[in-house]
């Protein structure tokens, strides 16, 4: 009995493991989603196949995966914020270390006044 040979994937198909894997779910939960309506699917022989932009978009309305920034002005910002949030912890970090270089001082005298005092 001759086998025919199984035809490649299309790049814009993913096998149910493929999807599962996407997902971060079980192949049953696939065929599950599929079998509900959640998640269109082909059948080929016996395996279910999926539209890779349906699996993506799946996943993006579940929270699995984010959208791509398509703004540059949104990564600005972010870069921004990030400038900024930066700033304020060199700030504070200065402020410390002045209060510790402050501290500092003021024990180092504190330990000469001693010495001096128990020398005399």
């Amino acid at each position: 009995m001759e086998t025919k040979p199984e035809a490649p994937i299309a790049k814009s198909e993913m096998s149910s493991t493929e999807a599962a894997e996407f997902l971060h779910v079980t192949r049953r939960s696939v065929a599950r989603f599929a079998t509900e309506g959640k998640l269109a699917s082909q059948k080929k022989g016996n395996k279910l196949f999926f539209k890779r932009s349906d699996v993506e978009d799946f996943a993006l309305k579940r929270g699995i995966i984010q959208p791509l920034e398509t703004e540059p002005q949104s990564r600005i910002l972010t870069v921004a914020q990030l400038i900024s949030t930066v700033k304020e912890e060199v700030d504070t970090l200065k402020e410390e270390i002045n209060a510790k270089q402050q501290l500092l001082a003021e024990r180092e005298k504190f330990l000469s006044d001693l010495q001096y005092a128990e020398r005399r």
